[in-house]
């Protein structure tokens, strides 16, 4: 499926393997080992789905859960080609998350976006 780790600034990194299929069950795993990395709260996640091949509905559909909205604060996804931007485009537009989910081309850029997203947390915890 591929490889999750925690950034030394708290972002929790999912890399997709080239040719990955996404279904159901591997997303729920995928989220587990969210949770192994980072532990409790809302997760800022940034995946790298550039090798993704394929995702079922199923998988696109557990986005939109309480299940995920209690796991993340927002989501930044790395697209590469035509079509996993279409991919995402889609789930996007048909799976609305209830977080704050954004594509990229380029990994600079959704980092800065998630830590972006998560100032308003820091502000509040002051």
């Amino acid at each position: 499926m591929g490889v999750v780790q925690r950034r030394d600034d708290g972002i929790v990194h999912f890399v997709c393997a080239a040719g990955a299929q996404l279904d159901e069950t591997n997303t729920r795993e995928l989220f587990s080992c969210y949770r192994e990395v980072a532990g409790e709260g809302r997760l800022l996640v940034l995946s790298d789905i550039r090798g993704l091949r394929s995702s079922t509905s199923g998988s696109r559909a557990l986005a939109t859960t309480p299940e995920a909205t209690q796991l993340h604060a927002a989501a930044a996804v790395i697209v590469g080609n035509g079509i996993t931007r279409m991919m995402r485009n889609l789930f996007i537009g048909m799976n609305r998350p209830a977080y704050p989910t954004r594509l990229f081309t380029d990994l600079d850029s959704a980092v800065a976006w998630l830590h972006a997203c998560s100032e308003p947390e820091r502000s509040k915890a002051s």
